[in-house]
């Protein structure tokens, strides 16, 4: 098979291309958040110039370029963590704003026959080179978009009313380049409504994005300030019961030493217990020194005492910690919710041990729980049963999202009785 001149500015702004599409990715992922190696990455871009490039030398087809272009669009994005959601809108949205910006070159030049199900014959050579270009510009303006990349979940009536609107276009689109007797001037204002219409679709998915994170932020620094407000009641109870106690101390020496001297046993131990039980109401579990920690375990492991569960502690950490406040009520807060959903779901032998240390840059947490042995396995994650169905599992996933930025791991343990967490984090 004989290259024509076009062919060959074709293979070679093709490679461009494919970096425009690595551009496009970054735009929607997180490069951070790479699931493969550097070299693999590499390797998937470099096959899927490979693919497209024959697949065009070989068919010229436009409804094959098409649909071979969206599925090695939908399986670059698994270079990337996200959900499947995400990888299907990230394909439909890259390509559809590729195409729109071909087809309007195109048609600008004045080549107005874009048959779908024949070969293509277009071969300007000026065309294809500026097409090119004309994409990577159009890449840096949505690059300015921030918080598509941030993986933050959607819910699905969002996503699928966003998505609606490029599978949508995409038609749209078809139906106008296979519609011969429209003006090309209508053809061409109806592409640039539909570039505009998903210019939309980049800026109002990355405005929802940053909405839902602001609303976990909200969330998380209200349970923060839970813990806060606790930790003080808690200092304030047991000051206040400190001072009553020294206040009255005279008297209640006196009343025991009466007590005593009548032989009045019982009502001495019923004297004895009160005042151990004014001392005992807020029980303090953690007195590391460090406020975020000691504030999360005080305010948790008050539930845990209440359903009668015995609490083993082991805090061995330095006043300051180098993690920032929401991210220790991100792990440490719910991997004790998971450990308190657990007892309760069983009616005896109820405990709960926590062990935390900082040790040469490793910061350390295990928690261990009894329940009820029954785990839960969904696309490999381990899901405890909750009460509310609609939060399975997205505690252990926002602590994997903290891990990530420590170079962290998780590791989970469970036998027929007791489900251990443990987590390792590098810090400075």
């Amino acid at each position: 098979m004989q290259l024509s001149m076009y062919d060959l500015i074709y293979l070679i702004s093709n490679l461009f291309r494919t970096y425009v599409i690595y551009k496009f990715m970054m735009v929607l992922f997180d490069r951070n958040q790479l699931q493969v190696e550097g070299k693999w990455e590499f390797a998937s871009y470099a096959s899927c110039y490979a693919f497209i490039s024959i697949i065009y030398l070989l068919t010229k087809i436009s409804m094959v370029m098409l649909v071979s272009n969206i599925c090695f669009l939908f399986l670059l994005t698994f270079n990337y963590k996200g959900s499947i959601k995400k990888r299907v809108f990230s394909a439909m949205a890259i390509y559809l704003t590729l195409m729109c910006i071909e087809v309007l070159l195109v048609l600008f030049i004045g080549y107005f026959k874009l048959p779908l199900l024949k070969q293509n014959n277009f071969d300007s050579v000026f065309g294809i080179v500026v097409m090119q270009i004309i994409s990577y510009a159009v890449v840096l303006i949505l690059s300015k978009y921030k918080h598509i990349k941030k993986g933050i979940s959607i819910p699905s009536t969002y996503w699928m009313c966003i998505s609606f609107i490029p599978f949508a276009s995409i038609y749209l689109m078809l139906l106008l380049l296979s519609t011969g007797n429209l003006k090309v001037s209508y053809v061409v204002v109806g592409i640039i409504l539909i570039l505009v219409t998903n210019f939309s679709v980049f800026y109002l998915y990355d405005k929802l994005s940053e909405m839902f994170l602001e609303q976990s932020q909200k969330l998380l620094f209200a349970e923060q300030n839970k813990y806060y407000e606790k930790q003080l009641d808690i200092m304030k109870s047991s000051l206040e019961a400190t001072q009553s106690i020294r206040h009255d101390m005279k008297n209640h020496l006196l009343t025991l030493q009466s007590l005593a001297q009548n032989h009045c046993y019982n009502e001495l131990m019923q004297c004895l217990n009160d005042i151990i039980s004014a001392c005992e109401d807020q029980t303090v579990f953690s007195h590391s020194g460090n406020v975020v920690v000691d504030s999360i375990l005080n305010f948790k492991l008050q539930v845990a005492t209440k359903l009668d569960a015995e609490v083993f502690l082991d805090i061995n950490l330095p006043k300051d910690l180098q993690i920032p406040a929401f991210d220790m009520a991100t792990i440490l807060g719910n991997l004790l919710d998971n450990a308190i959903d657990a007892l309760e779901a069983i009616e005896d032998k109820r405990m709960v041990s926590v062990k935390i240390k900082l040790s040469r840059g490793q910061f350390i947490i295990k928690v261990s729980n009894t329940f009820n042995g029954i785990v839960i396995e969904r696309a490999n994650n381990l899901i405890t049963k909750k009460k509310d169905d609609s939060s399975h599992g997205l505690g252990i996933k926002n602590i994997k999202k903290v891990l990530e930025k420590y170079n962290g791991s998780m590791d989970i343990e469970y036998n027929a009785t007791t489900f251990t967490s443990i987590l390792l984090m590098y810090v400075d």
